[in-house]
């Protein structure tokens, strides 16, 4: 199982901590952890 599956399990199974680094990063920009599962489980990579 590479690493992105890795993770996207993780958010399925709820196992995901945020740091507050990354919460105030969120905040910053406006949004939710919801957006950044979203984004992780539905998004696609376009460049490596």
């Amino acid at each position: 199982m590479d690493i992105l599956e890795k993770i996207k399990s993780a958010i399925v199974k709820g196992k995901i901590n945020m740091t507050d680094h990354a919460d105030e990063e969120l905040a910053n920009d406006e949004l939710l952890d919801e957006d950044l599962f979203y984004s992780v489980l539905h998004g696609e990579i376009i460049e490596e």
